[in-house]
C-alpha cells in the first residue's frame, strides 16, 4: 500500500516515477558534484591552512574571513531559496539558476585557488565570498531540483545516494590530485591548491552541460506567489520551528559541526601530531573518502529497515566509536592507519544524504498544510546550516589552536601543551556534536507510513484543486 501511495501522490506532482529515472539520469544530475566537491573540500581542509602557511595571512584572519564569508550565507541563501521558488519558466526554474551561477563560481575558484604573491585578507575575502555565492546557489538548485526527481520516501534517499556517491568521487579526485602531481614531479607549496582550482575550472562547464541537457525537471503545480525578502525571511524563520523541517534542519547543524572540526584539523593532526608527511596526510584522506562511496549502499539500505531517522542515529554512533579510535590507538603504522580511515569512512556518506532526503519528505508535509511549494528554501535553510556548521567549526578551531600556542607553520618546534589541545579539539567536540544530532532524531515523527498518509492526502488535495492534473502528467 505504502508503495502505491507514493507512485499515486508522485503523479499528483507531475514528477515522474522512481523506477522511471534512469542510473544514466541519476548520473547527469549528479555530475556537477565533481567539481562542486574539488570546491567544498579545499575550503574545509586545504584553503585555511594554504592562505596560513603559503599566502602568510596571520592564522586569526583566516578564521575570521571563512567564519564571516559562511556566516554571510546564512541570510543570502533563504533569500535564494525564496526567489528559486518563485521562478517559473518553461526552461527550468532551477536549470536557469545552474546557467546563471556557473560563471559566478567559476571566477571565484579562480581568484581563491590563485592568489598572486602578496594576497592578503582583502583578496582570500572577495574570493571567498564569490566562491560562496556561486558554490551556494548551485548546490542549492541542484538539491532542490533532486527533491523533485522522486516524491516516494526510499526514492529520494535513491536520488540522494547516487548525488552523495558523486560527491565522494569529487573528493576523491580532488584528494588524489596532489598525490598525482607529486608523483608526477609537480612540487612545492600550493601544489595541492593549485590542482584543485586546475580541476574545477575544467570539469565544471562539462558537468553543468550534462546536468541541464539530460536531467529532467518536472514544473511545481502550484503557481508562484510574489514575496518580498522580508517574506521569505520570516518563510524561512516559520520553517526552522516546524516540527518536521526543524529538527532536520538541527540535526544538520550538529551534523556539520562534528566534520567540520574533523576537516579543519585534519591536516595539522596527522601530520604535526602523527608525525605523518604531507603525502601521506593525503593519502589517509583519500582512504577515507573511498570508504564513504564503499558505505552509501549500506546507510542507504538500513533506512530502508529502520528509518532514515534510525540510520542517522546508527551513522552518528558509527561515527563517535572511530573518531575516537583514530586518536585513542597510540602510533598506529601507516598500514593500520589507513584501514582504521576506510572503515572510519565508511560512516561519512550518511548524514549527508539521509538529511537531505528526510527534509524533502518535511517539504511535502508543509506543502499539505500551507499549500505552499517551499522547496527552494528548505534546502537553503539545510544549505546555510550546513555551512554555518563548517563555519563555526573552523572559526572556533583555528583560534583555539592559537590560544594552546599551536603554530602551524611546516618545521615550527610546537610544545606538548599545544599537541595535546590539538588532539583535544580533534577527538572531542566532533563526538559531542554528533551525540547532540543523534538526541535530535530520538522519536523522531515523520516515519514512512506518517510519510505515505501525507502524500496520500496531498494526492487527494491536488486532485481537487486541479481536476484536470491527469492532463499535464
Amino acid at each position: 500500500m505504502s508503495q502505491t501511495v507514493s507512485q499515486d501522490a508522485g503523479q499528483a506532482r507531475a514528477t515522474p516515477g522512481d523506477a522511471q529515472i534512469s542510473a544514466a539520469r541519476l548520473m547527469a544530475f549528479a555530475a556537477p558534484c565533481l567539481p562542486y566537491s574539488a570546491v567544498s573540500i579545499p575550503l574545509v581542509v586545504y584553503l585555511p591552512g594554504f592562505y596560513a602557511n603559503v599566502v602568510g595571512v596571520p592564522l586569526a584572519l583566516v578564521g575570521l574571513a571563512f567564519m564571516l564569508a559562511r556566516i554571510g550565507d546564512v541570510v543570502v541563501d533563504p533569500l535564494l531559496g525564496g526567489w528559486m521558488d518563485q521562478t517559473r519558466v518553461r526552461f527550468g526554474r532551477f536549470r536557469l539558476w545552474s546557467l546563471i551561477c556557473a560563471p559566478i563560481l567559476a571566477v571565484g575558484a579562480g581568484i581563491l585557488f590563485f592568489p598572486p604573491k602578496g594576497a592578503g585578507f582583502a583578496w582570500l575575502a572577495v574570493g571567498l565570498g564569490l566562491t560562496y555565492l556561486g558554490y551556494s546557489t548551485l548546490i542549492l538548485a541542484q538539491m532542490a531540483w533532486g527533491s523533485v526527481l522522486s516524491s516516494a520516501y526510499h526514492g529520494r534517499s535513491r536520488v540522494f545516494g547516487y548525488w552523495q556517491n558523486a560527491n565522494v568521487l569529487g573528493l576523491i579526485i580532488a584528494v588524489a590530485l596532489p598525490v598525482s602531481a607529486y608523483m608526477a614531479g609537480w612540487r612545492g607549496p600550493g601544489v595541492a591548491v593549485t590542482s584543485m582550482g586546475v580541476f574545477v575550472l575544467a570539469t565544471l562547464p562539462v558537468t553543468i552541460g550534462l546536468l541541464t541537457v539530460f536531467t529532467p525537471e518536472p514544473a511545481p503545480l502550484e503557481a508562484a506567489s510574489h514575496r518580498t525578502p522580508t517574506d521569505t525571511l520570516a518563510a524561512a524563520f516559520r520553517l526552522i520551528r516546524h516540527p518536521y523541517a526543524g529538527r532536520v534542519i538541527l540535526a544538520c547543524l550538529m551534523f556539520s559541526l562534528a566534520p567540520g572540526v574533523t576537516g579543519a584539523l585534519f591536516q595539522f593532526y596527522f601530520h604535526v601530531v602523527r608525525g605523518l608527511s604531507s603525502l601521506s596526510s593525503n593519502l589517509l584522506l583519500l582512504i577515507y573518502f573511498i570508504g564513504g562511496i564503499v558505505g552509501t549502499p549500506f546507510w542507504t539500505a538500513l533506512s530502508r529497515r529502520i528509518g532514515k531517522h534510525g540510520a542517522l542515529i546508527g551513522a552518528a554512533a558509527y561515527f563517535s566509536a572511530f573518531q575516537f579510535s583514530i586518536v585513542l590507538f597510540p602510533a598506529p603504522s601507516l598500514v593500520f592507519a589507513n584501514v582504521l580511515l576506510f572503515l572510519a569512512g565508511l560512516g561519512y556518506a550518511a548524514p549527508v544524504l539521509l538529511i537531505r532526503a528526510m527534509i524533502a519528505d518535511a517539504g511535502d508535509a508543509i506543502r499539505l498544510e500551507t499549500g505552499r511549494d517551499e522547496t527552494g528554501v528548505l534546502y537553503a535553510l539545510i544549505n546555510s546550516t550546513t555551512k554555518l556548521g563548517y563555519a563555526l567549526a573552523v572559526g572556533a578551531a583555528f583560534p583555539l589552536l592559537a590560544l594552546v600556542g599551536f603554530q602551524p607553520h611546516e618545521g615550527a618546534a610546537n610544545a606538548k601543551s599545544a599537541l595535546d589541545g590539538l588532539a583535544f579539539a580533534f577527538l572531542v567536540p566532533p563526538v559531542l556534536f554528533c551525540g547532540l544530532g543523534a538526541a535530535v532524531m530520538i522519536r523522531y515523527p515523520l516515519t514512512e507510513e506518517k510519510h505515505a498518509a501525507i502524500q496520500v492526502a496531498l494526492a487527494a488535495k491536488l486532485s481537487k484543486d486541479t481536476p484536470d492534473h491527469a492532463a499535464h502528467v
